[in-house]
């Protein structure tokens, strides 16, 4: 599980998001966060990782652990999380329209009020996922 700092930005009241000294907001350099992501997830770092508000396209984390990570608010169009280990991770309010869930395990992950407009849910273990007010317009729930 990540630790959670504060953004070193003057004046902010976030906390930095995990791998970087500030919140997404402050970040300086978003492209080379974004390219170092997939693969410190391929390395096992983003765990618990703390990535809230992200904004990204295409990302790709197939088959990585990202058990219990933060992505509130974040959008994720068309992002690759097949058969990743999502359990626990939390998704509430992310646009994540596009991507590709399939053979995910999400045990107990939350996608409160999510937008996954022609997301592919398919074989997805989502025992105990929170689905609630979240929009699955033509989503694979199969």
């Amino acid at each position: 599980m990540s630790t959670m700092k504060p953004c070193e930005f003057e004046g902010c009241n976030f906390n930095a998001i995990t791998g970087g000294e500030r919140c997404w907001q402050h970040l300086e350099d978003k492209k080379a966060f974004l390219k170092s992501l997939s693969s410190m997830a391929r390395d096992g770092k983003l765990k618990g990782a703390y990535l809230p508000n992200i904004i990204a396209q295409g990302l790709n984390f197939e088959g990585c652990d990202l058990s219990g990570a933060v992505f509130i608010g974040a959008y994720l169009e068309s992002c690759n999380f097949t058969g990743a280990i999502l359990d626990g991770a939390v998704f509430k309010r992310s646009h994540l329209s596009m991507a590709s869930f399939k053979n995910a395990s999400c045990i107990g992950t939350s996608f409160l009020g999510a937008f996954m407009q022609l997301t592919n849910l398919e074989g997805a273990d989502l025992s105990e996922a929170i689905l609630d007010s979240s929009v699955c317009t033509r989503a694979n729930l199969s």
